[in-house]
């Protein structure tokens, strides 16, 4: 350093006293810097820094406002109460039993969960008497360890002995899985448990044949030292095709390419999509191939394009490794869509899924006047426009990333009609903070004060558990131990759950604040996809079916 300055000063050498305190005074000052770097982030972590509503709403949203709306509520009656949660505390449960193979001929009993009588629940004046059932220390989300633990600790069937039983069960199961893949319903395959349930246990448990569509992994330092790819952040990835004409698409990596895309955060937002209901998210599961695996599928192909594609699936195993010990990749199956999916771009993308953050004020308000000016009895074209924008911002809310709006927004298609939105490539969503069009621009979402009527009680719902320390987080927190053998990186954490309940308590206050100024006639529009009540009876009849051939078999 000494020779440095004396180069740059040569009439005048710096005497090494003084150079020593201009060292000391600078390594001071990077210390201090990093002090407060640290500091600054040790008090985020322990004290989070206020949301957004807390400076911006008229109050926050209270118990007593989930009793306003919901009692007597003619289309979300005590039944639906029920079912919401029942549905949200026995999620993990139908998860893991697709994850086995002998648990699937085994009933998806909710029997030992907290029971009421049908009348009761029929009764809208009961309500109230059941949300405090609810609410109390005395509703136990960890009832379905319970019915989990029966099921594993259940001697294997007899394959043999129960072979009948096992024969019906499969038949059962494959009718309705027909009935589901080849449904008109846009929603059918993703709003029906049962056929969540299937799909799950197909990407789970059947064999990949074949591949196309591969992607090398490229990291971001190779990417900005020029390497060639095909797409920005390219994480690679492959089209699978399973033994029983399934198809899916797998997306490995989870962090180690510099890249900000991570598989894990595809298995998350499928969970949270079906946990908050909007039925939106292909199923996703984890899989992990080993070197071989990868080595035969890649061969396979070789076959048939005469391409270097062993060379591309070797960075997947070497860029992405599993752990030291497993010499493979992990990634996230990602169910391919029973409908064509189509992805908007450019003029068309803008015209009719534009991100708020980017309009102009002007356009703000000339929206307000015309597009998102509907009502119950608009007709349903003007609905669905306004009502699927402003569901696809609350999914980013949830998901903490309005990133598919940039380039990912999917919808899709049949016979040219276009039908839903659909959330794909989700591997950006992410729960250490806000979404940045929350923290950095006041969200349109308020001015505009229209959302889907269910979506938006069942949202209501869910806040007013936020004093008991919520339900989406633990219910999340109680996936991770089957997703033990995935990455090293937890599959969710304790501070995850904050960020996410923070997520739903923020589009709670501002469905209530709009409903507060506006009234909720005005505020709560029914969707005219409806998509919340997709053939319940059907599935829970199937399941019925099951159970009582299981006691049958078992007597």
């Amino acid at each position: 350093i000494t020779n440095i300055l004396n180069k740059i000063n040569t009439k005048k050498p710096v005497p090494t006293n003084l150079l020593m305190i201009y060292i000391l005074i600078f390594l001071l000052i990077v210390l201090v810097i990093i002090f407060v770097i640290l500091s600054v982030h040790l008090l985020n972590t322990l004290y989070p820094p206020e949301p957004v509503y807390k400076k911006s709403f008229v109050r926050e949203f209270q118990k007593e406002d989930f009793m306003k709306i919901f009692k007597n509520h003619e289309n979300y009656t005590a039944w639906n109460l029920k079912k919401d949660l029942d549905f949200i505390v026995t999620w993990p449960l139908l998860v893991k039993m697709s994850h086995s193979k002998d648990m699937r001929f085994l009933p998806n009993s909710t029997d030992n969960l907290q029971t009421l009588p049908n009348e009761f629940l029929k009764d809208q004046s009961h309500i109230d008497e059941i949300y405090e059932q609810l609410i109390t220390d005395d509703f136990q989300l960890d009832d379905f360890n319970y019915i989990l633990d029966g099921i594993e600790n259940f001697p294997p069937l007899d394959k043999a002995k129960h072979k009948d039983y096992i024969d019906e069960v499969e038949f059962l199961l494959h009718n309705y899985w027909i009935h589901c893949w080849y449904n008109d319903d846009w929603f059918k395959m993703y709003a029906d448990p049962l056929c969540t349930y299937l799909w799950l246990d197909k990407l789970e448990n059947n064999k990949v044949e074949k591949i196309d569509r591969l992607l090398s992994v490229v990291p971001l330092a190779k990417e900005k030292a020029g390497a060639s790819t095909t797409k920005n952040q390219q994480n690679g990835g492959m089209r699978c095709f399973l033994n029983d004409t399934t198809k899916a698409y797998w997306k490995p990596c989870a962090g180690q390419t510099g890249n900000s895309e991570n598989y894990l955060n595809e298995i998350r937002c499928f969970h949270l999509d079906r946990l908050l209901g909007f039925h939106r998210t292909p199923v996703v599961t984890g899989k992990y191939f080993d070197k071989e695996e990868l080595t035969e599928l890649a061969n396979k192909l070789k076959k048939e394009t005469r391409k270097n594609e062993l060379e591309l699936m070797q960075t997947v195993w070497e860029e992405c490794p599993a752990t030291k010990e497993k010499l493979g990749a992990e990634g996230a199956l990602v169910g391919w869509s029973n409908f064509y999916v189509n992805r908007l771009g450019g003029a068309q993308k803008k015209q009719i899924a534009p991100r708020f953050i980017d309009l102009t004020k002007e356009e703000v308000e000339n929206l307000k006047r015309t597009k998102m000016n509907v009502f119950e009895r608009s007709n349903d074209e003007k609905k669905i426009w306004a009502l699927e924008v402003i569901t696809g911002h609350m999914f980013g809310v949830i998901m903490g990333t309005m990133t598919h709006f940039n380039h990912n927004i999917h919808v899709v298609m049949k016979n040219d009609k276009m039908g839903p939105y659909i959330y794909i490539d989700n591997d950006r969503g992410q729960w250490k903070k806000f979404s940045k069009d929350i923290t950095n621009y006041k969200n349109p979402i308020e001015e505009f004060c229209k959302f889907p009527k269910l979506l938006s009680l069942r949202i209501l719902l869910l806040a007013s558990f936020k004093n008991k320390g919520g339900i989406i987080g633990k219910t999340m927190e109680r996936l991770s131990p089957i997703y033990n053998d995935l990455y090293e990186t937890p599959f969710w954490t304790s501070s995850m759950s904050i960020q996410i309940e923070e997520n739903i308590y923020y589009l709670a206050n501002i469905i209530q604040k709009c409903i507060d100024e506006n009234g909720e006639d005005n505020v709560l529009i029914t969707s005219p996809y409806n998509y919340d009540r997709t053939n319940i009876v059907q599935w829970n009849d199937t399941f019925v079916k099951i159970t009582d051939l299981f006691i049958n078999q078992i007597h």
